[in-house]
């Protein structure tokens, strides 16, 4: 699976959105994308530290987006 840079970039502020309007701690949220996904590595996509975000991380951020109705 290919994405673009934007496209990245539109998921992750989307989701830092999403946890802000929610009241969500990174761990709360991690919780709620995949149990199996850390809050520290939340924070890291969230903050800008993580240099690349692996297919199965961007498949996992952007069907619970669309789970959630914040993007079509």
């Amino acid at each position: 699976m290919k994405i673009n840079k934007a496209k990245i970039d539109y998921l992750i502020k989307k989701l830092d959105e999403y946890r802000l309007e929610n009241r969500l701690s990174y761990k709360k949220l991690a919780e709620q994308i995949n149990p199996g996904i850390k809050p520290g590595t939340v924070y890291k996509w969230i903050s800008g530290g993580a240099q690349k975000l692996r297919d199965i991380n961007i498949y996992h951020i952007e069907k619970f987006l669309k789970q959630k109705g914040v993007i079509k």
